[in-house]
């Protein structure tokens, strides 16, 4: 057991809450979060994510998610 299940009253302990549950729902980068089609977008950019012999690609969410962060604040690098 690792105390996180049961509280000495054997009590289940609270779930954690979700992340999505933690941050605001009216900020414009969750609202557009929820509005892309991420599952096109896996398939149009999944076969160039791929990871043929080399390391493991990274999430293609992930990298979409970064790309737009990086456009949209004009970063570099």
């Amino acid at each position: 057991m690792t105390g996180f299940s049961k509280k000495a009253s054997g009590k289940s302990a609270p779930e954690p809450a979700k992340l999505k549950d933690q941050l605001n729902a009216q900020h414009a980068l969750f609202k557009l979060a929820n509005l892309l089609d991420w599952e096109s977008l896996e398939q149009e950019f999944g076969t160039t994510m791929s990871a043929e012999g080399g390391r493991p690609a990274l999430p293609v969410r992930l990298m979409v998610g970064l790309h737009y962060l990086k456009a949209l604040y004009n970063e570099r690098g």
